[in-house]
């Protein structure tokens, strides 16, 4: 892992923004990376006030950040579920191609799969499947407070689904399968958009599917398609071209979180780099002309890798921490964090630049990094004791 730099100073303002609201938020695929950083960056997020977000959205790992931020979890609630989740638990091998074997021998899996009948079924051409994921996602949005039930709408079996929430998966041909609270579009290659349904659908089946890294996660049908990672399209990791194509989004008004990590590294770096060209994707993203002025918020997360699924806790605060100060840069420039929110940012800074040069080289699980960043979002009051 590189060394990483004190992001003490954050830079000084491009321009002032007055209006907070009506701001979008993107958030890309980097399985954990995308995770662990779009958490950091949705906390940076709230920490400069912005909490009512005009549209949220994102694809595989990203989109269950969005999904937590829409349901209205607040910093404390994110960090916690990020940190203290085992995400190698949401994988179940009894649904894969790696429980086939023993499936066939008449061995039976310990562990309990969550399932419900009104989510989708996986396919067996992945090695895990992710029923014990969708149950995560449904059960984080039915045990919000009434207080928040004006966030919601009616979604399939029962469940709910954010209002301002949208997440995506695509096809066999690279089609786009869009999910939102009005229901279910499919967009073909020539950008012709048909709804497929007007029931919203369960957000464990629709966050599932734009999950789903070919080949490592079984594939989920929702009515007969077979749906695969929304990173396959041909918007890219970070589809901010279907943010504004599709809901009207302004390109000034998208913060976009792109977790750049496996196109550095050189066999995962090609590996993505052939599959996504294999099925007609730009390997990186597309930005386009219509997407001047999106505010790109970029961090560099070298030492969580998109199949990196057992994640220690030096390793989780360590890319949270680098999600958050990516977003906090970004948000002084634009001129949105300002003020006594400002400083704080600042405070909070100084606080992890004291012994944050002295990381060592190699991020380990018996590392003390992970205490200390608690004890500093504790003591600024992101994370409650």
């Amino acid at each position: 892992m590189r060394q990483q730099s004190s992001c003490c100073q954050l830079p000084e303002p491009v321009s002032e923004v007055t209006d907070l609201s009506g701001f979008d938020l993107v958030i890309s695929s980097g399985g954990a990376a995308a995770v662990l950083g779009g958490t950091g960056a949705a906390v940076a997020a709230q920490l400069a006030g912005l909490n009512s977000w005009r549209r949220l959205g994102g694809v595989s790992g990203g989109s269950l950040v969005a999904a937590m931020v829409a349901a209205g979890l607040d910093s404390n609630e994110l960090l916690r579920l990020a940190t203290e989740s085992r995400m190698e638990s949401y994988l179940t091998a009894s649904q894969g191609l790696i429980g086939l074997p023993a499936r066939l021998v008449g061995w039976k899996f310990k562990h309990r799969v969550h399932s419900r009948p009104h989510q989708e079924n996986c396919r067996w051409n992945g090695l895990f499947g992710s029923d014990n994921l969708g149950f995560l996602v449904e059960k984080v949005m039915e045990d919000r407070p009434a207080s928040q039930a004006e966030l919601f709408c009616p979604a399939a079996g029962g469940t709910r689904w954010p209002l301002n929430l949208w997440t995506m998966a695509t096809t066999r041909d690279g089609s786009q399968v869009v999910f939102d609270a009005n229901g279910v579009h499919h967009v073909c290659l020539r950008g012709v958009k048909r709804k497929i349904s007007d029931e919203v659908a369960a957000p464990g089946t629709a966050l599932r599917a734009s999950c789903t890294i070919p080949g490592v996660m079984a594939s989920v049908d929702y009515r007969g398609i077979r749906l695969y990672d929304g990173a396959m399209s041909r918007d890219g990791i970070c589809p901010v071209g279907l943010e504004i194509r599709s809901f009207g989004a302004d390109p000034r008004k998208i913060i976009a979180v792109r977790v750049g990590e496996d196109l550095h590294k050189p066999i995962l770096g090609r590996l993505h780099t052939a599959a996504r060209i294999a099925c007609g994707v730009h390997p990186d993203f597309h930005w386009g002309p219509e997407t001047v002025g999106v505010i790109e918020c970029r961090p560099q997360i070298d030492h969580v890798h998109t199949l990196k699924f057992i994640v220690s806790d030096d390793e989780k605060w360590l890319a949270i921490l680098i999600g958050f100060e990516a977003m906090l840069s970004q948000l002084a420039l634009h001129g949105i964090l300002k003020g006594d929110r400002l400083l704080r940012a600042r405070s909070i800074l100084q606080c992890i630049g004291f012994w944050r040069d002295a990381i060592p080289q190699a991020i380990g699980r018996y590392q003390p990094l992970a205490r200390r960043i608690k004890d500093c979002f504790t003591e600024h009051g992101l994370l409650t004791g």
